[in-house]
C-alpha cells in the first residue's frame, strides 16, 4: 500500500483526492521540505509552470531545493505545465539555466508533468516503485557520513522504512540514539510518523536474537 503524507498547502490542489481516489493512504500534514512524502523515501517539490517561474524571480526555488536535497532521502522536482509558456519577466534562457542547474549542480531529478491527471499518475508511480524495489534502494555501500548528526540519522536510516525524515523525528523526540534503541513499541508508536507497525517493526528487530549460523542475505 502506498503511503503519501501531503503538506497542508497541497490540499487545495486535487491531488489528495485523486490519490486516495486510486487506493493511496493520504495524510494531510505540515511537511518541513517539499509537498509530498511518499512511503517515507521520495520527497517531491511539485511546482505549477508559474510558480516554478515565479521561485526564479524571487529566490525561493534553489532554497527549496536546497532543502530538500539536504534533507531528503530521494529528492525530486516535479514541474506541472510548460514553464517557457509563462509571459514573466525572464528570458527563456533563465528558465533554462533554472532547469539545467537543479539537475545538475544540485543533482536533484526534475519530472514534467502535462496536468493534475499526469501528476497524480507519476506519484502512484513512483509509490509502486518506492515499494517493489525498497530492498534496493536502501542498499548504502560506499556512503560513510563523517559529521555526528549525520552519522546519527545514518544508524536509524539502516532500518525498513526508516527515511532521514522519521530518523529525524526519531531523534528529535528521543534525544539520543541510546534512548531511541530502550524504547518500547507502545511510546515509540506515538512519534509522528511512525505508527504502530512501524514500531514493530524495529522493536522486533531489536529484540531478535542473533545467530552466527543464518544466511545473513535471508
Amino acid at each position: 500500500m502506498i503511503e503519501i503524507q501531503i503538506d497542508h498547502r497541497e490540499k487545495q490542489s486535487g491531488l489528495p483526492e485523486l490519490l486516495a481516489e486510486n487506493g493511496c493512504i493520504v495524510s494531510i500534514t505540515n511537511l518541513d521540505i517539499g509537498d509530498y512524502l511518499i512511503n517515507n523515501e521520495i520527497t517531491v517539490e511539485r511546482k505549477t509552470a508559474q510558480d516554478f517561474v515565479a521561485s526564479i524571480i524571487d529566490g525561493r526555488l534553489f532554497k527549496q531545493v536546497g532543502g530538500i536535497k539536504r534533507k531528503s532521502q530521494r529528492p525530486l522536482v516535479l514541474i506541472e505545465g510548460n514553464p517557457f509558456s509563462i509571459a514573466s519577466e525572464i528570458s527563456s534562457e533563465s528558465i533554462r539555466g533554472a532547469l539545467l542547474s537543479v539537475q545538475v549542480i544540485w543533482y536533484v531529478p526534475i519530472l514534467h508533468s502535462k496536468g493534475i491527471d499526469h501528476s497524480k499518475d507519476i506519484l502512484l508511480t513512483l509509490g509502486h516503485q518506492s515499494i517493489r524495489y525498497h530492498n534496493m534502494l536502501n542498499m548504502r555501500h560506499g556512503y560513510r557520513p563523517k559529521r555526528l548528526k549525520a552519522r546519527q540519522l545514518y544508524v536509524l536510516q539502516g532500518f525498513s522504512g526508516i527515511g532521514p525524515v522519521l530518523a529525524a523525528q526519531l531523534l528529535a523526540h528521543y534525544g539520543t540514539l541510546r534512548n531511541v534503541f530502550q524504547s518500547s513499541q507502545e511510546p515509540m508508536s506515538e512519534v509522528k510518523g511512525i505508527g504502530k507497525k512501524r514500531a514493530g517493526r524495529i522493536c522486533r528487530l531489536l529484540d531478535a536474537e542473533f545467530n552466527l549460523g543464518d544466511n545473513p542475505q535471508r
